[in-house]
């Protein structure tokens, strides 16, 4: 069974700009009436001054540190 998109609830959403023009979204979405889940991605930038989207791929050292800030200070005791 495929998954229904309008049944997802987002709970809270950031976003880490990178200084370089992109930024990479980090969400809490629940499903339904599920557990919260955290979404990471998607990664987004301008190219030509177009903007593009694509999959986080790799997690630099900052990205961790802001995630794990973003974890621990707001949404572990809110959402988990």
């Amino acid at each position: 069974m495929a998954c229904d998109t309008s049944k997802d609830k987002i709970l809270d959403d950031k976003v880490w700009a990178n200084g370089a023009g992109g930024e990479l979204h980090f969400s809490v979405i629940q499903y339904e009436n599920n557990d919260p889940k955290l979404q990471i991605g998607p990664r987004t930038y301008y190219k030509e001054d177009e903007l593009k989207f694509r999959k986080p791929g790799r997690l630099s050292r900052v990205e961790v540190a802001y995630l794990y800030q973003i974890l621990d200070d707001e949404w572990m005791e809110k959402y988990f």
